[in-house]
């Protein structure tokens, strides 16, 4: 695989993970389960993190 496909598909998925993260967020506050609200924010936080490391240090070039 391409470079750039490789790309697309780690920040698809870290985006897509994100998303999951605060569906169930916004799921375990609405029922009142404080551990999986937690967790979730912490993947959520985790996940967004893992996005931009990756194009700060990787892709850093393109934006000079």
């Amino acid at each position: 695989m391409s470079r750039r496909a490789l790309d697309i598909i780690f920040i698809s998925a870290a985006l897509f993970g994100a998303l999951g993260s605060a569906y169930y967020y916004v799921a375990a506050v609405l029922n009142k389960d404080r551990p999986l609200s937690r967790a979730a924010a912490v993947a959520f936080l985790g996940f967004c993190t893992a996005v931009v490391v990756y194009l700060w240090v990787f892709h850093l070039w393109v934006f000079r």
